[in-house]
């Protein structure tokens, strides 16, 4: 007899068991590590366990629900909730680790910190709140199991970069994967095949991350830390192995104490940034850009209106900021203005634009305070304006910028002349020239406004808490809801001072973090929808019994 097809609950929870066995390999992934540094035994807990009962509840919630079951489609808002599920089970899954390293005597975290540590490293935004012994540069390195805990950050910025569905989607294959493919943010197909493109994109990216880490070794970085460095740039995520980001290698070198991987004779602090520079520019462009390269497309790639805008935004913006720095740059004090050199100006406009604009969140300097008030307000737009459609990076993205300041420009045009001339309104994107239309305005003017609404009111929410300004509000807010990671409050020193809300407001910006990752959408749909439900279905009882009777 031909079984029921899966839909509504049964079809929403079929589907969060496959997630959740993905989600149980990829908790235990950080074990593997153990083959390189077996002396960090007493950590392999944290990891076994939280990654076992993933796999447990996977394999009972799949086996029952879905396995050899006709599918149906997902009805109205569906997908988002299971979307929103799927990322706040993976956050779960990545928060555990952190939370159970206390028991078994690594570094301890309570569960605020550990899950905003997980959401900060799934969502792809880099903020952290990982004690700063347990960095490489920490004191006790063994002790505190620092190399898996930071290849666990790293994972969660590799998958949580380029999207959990779109892994999962190039491992199975199922006709209505495109709903949740699109539902995550997905806008562009680099295949017409589902399944191909999804594999194809994940090639590229995995591609990537082997060139990085492998350049980074060329420059004179341990292959540990270059691969973690180079998931992190081109996640767009942030996540560093040293405390103090890429500013710890400059100042090491400098002082002598740090002269890279023994297999290498040199050391090039300079060669990491740019490295990390370019593996950040790629992350934030559209992968089917990427596909234009590989097939020596360059004009088309170098026409492209995203290209385009990112090229010039850093440049206009890095130019600001070099300048500012040439006067506004304080002591490490933070009292004294000593301004820069124009090499040093340069060196860290350059780094923080394209950080910024990648909403990728690395540093090059000891303490973002120093740059003064000009490069918070860049910050702050590059933070707003962020990466590319179909890219890891986040925020309202480039095409939509683009639009938008298009129609500025139309308007502006248009009223000069008569009404009863037609301009076109034209955009060139993907390899071809585009003409946009009123309701691509209206979706774009929207979500911008929608964005814009959204960052007042967390950054209004931080705001409240005690001892937070207004500029370290609107930051804040900015990047975590950029998803780049960047910031002005030192949690530690807040933690310290502030104890009764230090959970607060993590828990307000994870909550920033999620919405800014899903394009706060499907967190709204997913609401409406778990409200929705039990009226439905309340509805449809009463005029049953109303029919029967």
């Amino acid at each position: 007899m031909e079984k029921t097809p899966a839909s509504g609950a049964r079809l929403i929870f079929g589907y969060l068991g496959v997630f959740l066995i993905f989600e149980g390999i990829v908790t235990l992934l950080p074990i593997t590590m153990l083959i390189f540094y077996g002396q960090e035994w007493r950590a392999f807990p944290s990891f076994l366990i939280p990654g076992l009962i993933a796999l447990a509840i996977g394999l009972g919630l799949y086996f029952p629900l879905i396995h050899n079951r006709p599918r149906s489609r997902f009805k109205k808002r569906e997908d988002a909730l299971l979307l929103t599920l799927v990322w706040l089970t993976a956050v779960l899954c990545g928060a555990f680790p952190f939370f159970l390293g206390g028991f078994f005597g690594q570094a301890k975290m309570s569960f605020s910190e550990a899950f905003f540590e997980s959401m900060s490293g799934y969502s792809a935004t880099g903020f952290t709140v990982f004690p700063n012994e347990a960095f490489l540069d920490g004191p006790d390195v063994t002790g505190y199991c620092s190399h898996l805990y930071l290849f666990h950050r790293a994972v969660t910025h590799f998958f949580g970069g380029i999207g959990l569905v779109l892994v999962i989607t190039s491992a199975i294959s199922d006709r209505y994967n495109l709903q949740l493919y699109f539902a995550e943010g997905h806008n562009d197909r680099l295949l017409p095949n589902m399944r191909r493109s999804a594999k194809l994109t994940f090639a590229i990216y995995f591609a990537y991350i082997a060139l990085g880490t492998f350049a980074f070794f060329l420059a004179g970085m341990d292959p540990f830390e270059g691969f973690c460095q180079s998931t992190a740039a081109l996640a767009t995520g942030g996540f560093s192995t040293r405390s103090t980001g890429f500013f710890w290698y400059a100042e090491n070198a400098a002082l002598g104490t740090y002269t890279g991987f023994g297999v290498t004779p040199w050391c090039s602090p300079i060669a990491f940034e740019v490295i990390a520079m370019v593996l950040m520019f790629l992350g934030a462009t559209n992968f089917i850009l990427h596909t234009y390269l590989f097939r020596g497309k360059i004009k088309q790639f170098l026409k492209d209106c995203e290209f385009q805008s990112m090229a010039i935004f850093i440049v206009v913006f890095a130019l600001l900021m070099m300048f500012s720095l040439t006067y506004l740059y304080t002591d490490t004090d933070l009292e004294t203005m000593i301004g820069l050199n124009w090499g040093d100006s340069f060196r860290y406009a350059i780094f923080t634009t394209v950080s910024s604009m990648t909403t990728t969140g690395f540093t090059n300097c000891a303490n973002l305070m120093q740059l003064g008030e000009v490069a918070y307000f860049v910050m702050i737009i590059l933070m707003i304006i962020g990466g590319g459609v179909g890219s890891t990076g986040g925020a309202i993205k480039q095409y939509r910028v683009v639009i938008l300041v298009k129609e500025l420009y139309w308007w502006f045009r248009d009223n000069l002349v008569s009404s009863h001339y037609i301009h076109p309104h034209p955009v060139y994107r993907l390899g071809k020239t585009r003409e946009i239309g009123a309701k691509d305005l209206r979706d774009t003017t929207n979500f911008a406004l929608l964005y814009l609404i959204v960052l007042s009111l967390f950054a209004l929410a931080i705001m409240m808490l005690p001892g937070i300004r207004v500029q370290e509000g609107l930051f804040t807010s900015a990047s975590a809801l950029s998803g780049t990671g960047l910031s002005i409050i030192n949690f530690f020193e807040y933690r310290a001072e502030f104890s009764y809300t230090y959970d607060l407001l993590l828990w307000i910006v994870s909550l920033a973090m999620l919405l800014g990752r899903l394009e706060i959408i499907p967190i709204g749909s997913a609401l409406i929808r778990t409200i929705s439900a039990p009226i439905e279905c309340y509805k449809e009882r009463r005029t049953l019994r109303q029919i029967n009777s």
